[in-house]
C-alpha cells in the first residue's frame, strides 16, 4: 500500500471504498462501498457500506456502522459499534460503548463494557461488564459476565464467571446464575429453554464455573469426567462438565454416579451414557437421570427408554423437552437401532428370527409367551445370531424389532435357553450378574437429524471373559 494515499472524511461527506493507507472519518462520513486500509480512525458517526479490511488498528470514538464484514488486526472502541456481519480480530477487541455483531465475533481478548450482542463468539478470553447476549454458542478460554446474561447456545470455556442479574439459555441450563429466580424445584427446570441454532462443539476439559450472586457465591470444581463424541466429518468431540454441587441440589449429601458410569457424549440436547448393572434407568432417587444431573451439572435430564434394573449398557438421554418429544417419537416409530450382547445357557443355533404374542402379569410383574391374542398381549419381535459356545454358555447378539418388557429374557427362556444370572425366569446360579448387555444404540440427532451410533463392551467379567467379543466397529 505504499503508493496508495490517505483517506480523510469531515462532515457529512461521502467517498467511494477502495484502498487507502489510512482513513480517517471525523464527522458522519459514509464510505460507499468496502474498504482496505492500513488503519482506520473514526471520530464521528462512520457509516462503511460494504466490508473493512484493516491490515492494522480500528480506534472508534463514535458510533460506527459496518454493513458487511469488518476483518483487523484490532479492535478499540469508546462509542455504540454495529457490524452486520461477522468481526474477526487477530489480536484484542475492547469496547467501552455497545458492540453488536449480527454474525460471528472471533477474537484473541474480547472485553466489552457497553453492552455485547453476538451471533457467536470464539475468542481466548471474553469478558462483558455491560450485559451479553448471544443467540448461538460461545467457545472461549475464559468467560466473565457481569449483567443479564443471555446464550442461547453450548457455553464452552474453561473458566466460567457469571455475576447477573438474570441468565438463560446455556448458562441457565447450567446453574440458575439469578438474584431474582430461586433455584428450581422441578429438576426438568431448564426444559423450556427455546431451541437454537447448532453451535460449534470444542473438545472437553476440566472446567471450574463460579456464579456471583446476592446470595452466597456457589462455585464448583470439575472432575475428570469428559465426552467423546463418534468421529464424523467437519465435527469435533463434544462439552462436558462436572460441577461438585449444583445451586438446585439437595440439602442432603449430593448423589454421586458410580465410577464405572462412563459419559460416551453430551451437547446441550442430549447425553449418551453407559448405565451400569444394578442403577435404574427411570427419574427416581440414585437413577440414571439424576446420577447425570449432578455429573453434567444441568438440571433438564429425561429418559427416552428404559433398560432393566439389572441390564447395562449404552443409553440416550434428553436434554430439553424438544428433544425428549422427537427421540420419544423415533422410539414409538421403532426407528431406534438397539443391540445387545446376551450369554445364554445351552446352544440356540446359529440364528434366527423370532416372533410371538408377549403378555404380562401386573401382579407377578412378570412377562410371559401367550398362546393366543388377549387383553396386553402384543406381538414381539427379535432376531439375533449365535457369536460363540464354551462350556455349555452361548454368546448371543440379539437385534431387537419391538421393545416389550424384558422381551429377550422370555424369549430365550421360553425356548429353553435362559440367560445367564436371570432369577426372574430361571437362568441364574448363584451370585450371578443378569448377562444381557445394551451393546449398540443408534438413532437420529432431534436437532441436526445426523445418525448417531454408540456401542460400549461389556465388562470383563465372567460370562463374558469366556468369549471373544465382537469388534465394536462391525
Amino acid at each position: 500500500m505504499n503508493d496508495i494515499m490517505d483517506m480523510k472524511i469531515s462532515g457529512s461527506s461521502a467517498m467511494p471504498g477502495g484502498e487507502y493507507r489510512t482513513v480517517s472519518i471525523s464527522g458522519s462520513g459514509k464510505v460507499q462501498g468496502s474498504l482496505r486500509c492500513e488503519s482506520l480512525r473514526c471520530s464521528g458517526s462512520a457509516n462503511v457500506q460494504g466490508d473493512v479490511d484493516c491490515a492494522g488498528e480500528i480506534r472508534c470514538s463514535g458510533s460506527s456502522r459496518v454493513t458487511g464484514d469488518i476483518t483487523c488486526q484490532e479492535l478499540g472502541c469508546s462509542g455504540s459499534t454495529r457490524c452486520e456481519g461477522s468481526l474477526r480480530a487477530n489480536g484484542r477487541v475492547h469496547s467501552s460503548g455497545a458492540l453488536k455483531v449480527d454474525g460471528s465475533l472471533e477474537g484473541g481478548e474480547v472485553d466489552v463494557s457497553g453492552g455485547l450482542e453476538a451471533g457467536e463468539i470464539h475468542c481466548g478470553r471474553l469478558h462483558c461488564s455491560g450485559g451479553a447476549r448471544v443467540s448461538g454458542g460461545v467457545e472461549a478460554e475464559s468467560v466473565h459476565l457481569t449483567g443479564s446474561a443471555v446464550i442461547q447456545g453450548l457455553l464452552n470455556a474453561e473458566t466460567v464467571e457469571i455475576s447477573a442479574s438474570r441468565a438463560s439459555g446455556s448458562a441457565a441450563s447450567a446453574a440458575a446464575a439469578s438474584a431474582s429466580i430461586s433455584p428450581p424445584r422441578s429438576p426438568c427446570w431448564a426444559c423450556s429453554t427455546a431451541a437454537s441454532p447448532a453451535p460449534r462443539w470444542g473438545t472437553s476439559r476440566a472446567t471450574t464455573w463460579t456464579w456471583n450472586t446476592p446470595r452466597p457465591t456457589w462455585s464448583g470444581a470439575a472432575g475428570s469426567a469428559s465426552a467423546r463424541a463418534a468421529p464424523s466429518a467437519g465435527w469435533s468431540t463434544a462439552r462436558a462438565w462436572t460441577p461438585g454441587t449444583e445451586p438446585w441440589a439437595k440439602a442432603s449429601a449430593p448423589v454421586k454416579a458410580p465410577s464405572d458410569m462412563e459419559l460416551l457424549y453430551a451437547d446441550k440436547r442430549i447425553a449418551v451414557a453407559v448405565k451400569p448393572p444394578g442403577v435404574l434407568s427411570t427419574d427416581e432417587p440414585g437413577g440414571m437421570p439424576e446420577l447425570l444431573r449432578a455429573q453434567l451439572g444441568t438440571p433438564c435430564i429425561r429418559t427416552v427408554h428404559r433398560l432393566d434394573a439389572a441390564t447395562g449398557g449404552v443409553m440416550v438421554f434428553a436434554r430439553s423437552a424438544a428433544a425428549a418429544s422427537i427421540l420419544s417419537g423415533q422410539v414409538r416409530e421403532h426407528r431406534f437401532r438397539k443391540i445387545y450382547l446376551a450369554v445364554v445357557r445351552g446352544d440356540p443355533g446359529q440364528g434366527g428370527i423370532w416372533r410371538d404374542m408377549l403378555g404380562r402379569d401386573p401382579v407377578r410383574r412378570v412377562t410371559y409367551i401367550a398362546r393366543e391374542p388377549g387383553k396386553d398381549v402384543r406381538p414381539a419381535e427379535l432376531s439375533y445370531e449365535t457369536l460363540a459356545v464354551r462350556e455349555g454358555l452361548s454368546l448371543v447378539r440379539v437385534t431387537l424389532h419391538t421393545g416389550r418388557t424384558h422381551q429377550i429374557r422370555v424369549q430365550f427362556a421360553g425356548r429353553g435357553f435362559p440367560l445367564v444370572g436371570d432369577r426372574k425366569y430361571g437362568g441364574a446360579g448363584d451370585g450371578e450378574a443378569l448377562a444381557l448387555w445394551a451393546w449398540r444404540l443408534g438413532f437420529t440427532h432431534p436437532e441436526t437429524g445426523r445418525d448417531m451410533v454408540f456401542t460400549h463392551q461389556p465388562p470383563a467379567a465372567w460370562p463374558w471373559t469366556l468369549f471373544p467379543l465382537p469388534e465394536t466397529g462391525k
